[in-house]
């Protein structure tokens, strides 16, 4: 009997987070190509034609906020695969790169699961109104860590932000994080870019970037640092000391 592979009992555990609210839908059925998970596989190399690429044990994990609207969705499921050039694949995957972490060791996941009904991605997530809905998607969040047992996991903007943080004592600084700006002033303290942190049922600590979110990061990373480091070569900077720092298992 062949394993089912791990993102598609990832898929099957999702519906811990159910009922979903109003104004989130589930889904149904993932793209077949290129897509963040839940849409899709979350990893780099999946096309349609070709069965789903090894899951990145102990690489990393790349956690943004909720998987698109109605809309796109449909749209993406359509063209059978995200494009690899969108305003969050296109500037995220340059960023990964030029840090020299190969897009094959990352997982692309989500902080909530389901869409956003209707047209319009950008906005407030109508999930994260229900706290209820909020604590089932931290739990699996922390479930997807435990299966992956990355040992980077990079959080993209300060939507994702609060639902990471929920999840490891050591991340109670990034609680109170609800502006860029404050992002920008805890990297001028020298608290924010990495942190050590432990989440429960892990056998080792897992180092987490805050960044800011690919969509417009050319403006919303100008204010960041590191070091002697401005602008967005700050974050790249960051990685580049994260991916020195791990002991790469494949």
């Amino acid at each position: 009997m062949v394993e089912p592979h791990p993102v598609d009992r990832l898929f099957e555990t999702s519906k811990i987070v159910e009922p979903y609210p109003d104004g989130v839908l589930p889904i149904l059925k993932r793209i077949p190509g290129l897509a963040f998970f839940p849409g899709g596989y979350g990893l780099w190399g999946k096309t349609m034609h070709q069965p789903p690429p090894a899951f990145p044990i102990g690489g990393v994990m790349v956690v943004g906020h909720n998987f698109d609207c109605e809309k796109g969705y449909n749209r993406s499921f359509e063209a059978r695969t995200e494009r690899s050039t969108s305003p969050t694949w296109g500037p995220l995957s340059k960023v990964i790169l030029n840090a020299g972490i190969k897009l094959e060791r990352c997982f692309f996941t989500n902080a909530y699961m389901g869409l956003k009904a209707g047209d319009k991605a950008q906005g407030k997530f109508p999930g994260s109104l229900d706290s209820a809905f909020v604590k089932r998607c931290s739990a699996f969040l922390l479930h997807q860590i435990r299966e992956q047992r990355p040992n980077l996991v990079l959080v993209l903007g300060l939507e994702a932000v609060q639902i990471v943080a929920s999840i490891s004592q050591d991340l109670d600084m990034w609680r109170q994080v609800t502006s860029l700006e404050d992002i920008y002033r805890l990297d001028r303290q020298g608290r924010s870019p990495v942190v050590s942190a432990f989440f429960e049922g892990m056998d080792h600590n897992v180092k987490v970037a805050l960044l800011v979110h690919p969509c417009n990061r050319h403006v919303n990373a100008k204010g960041r640092s590191f070091g002697s480091i401005k602008g967005p070569s700050a974050e790249v900077a960051i990685l580049k000391e994260l991916r020195d720092t791990i002991n790469w298992k494949n």
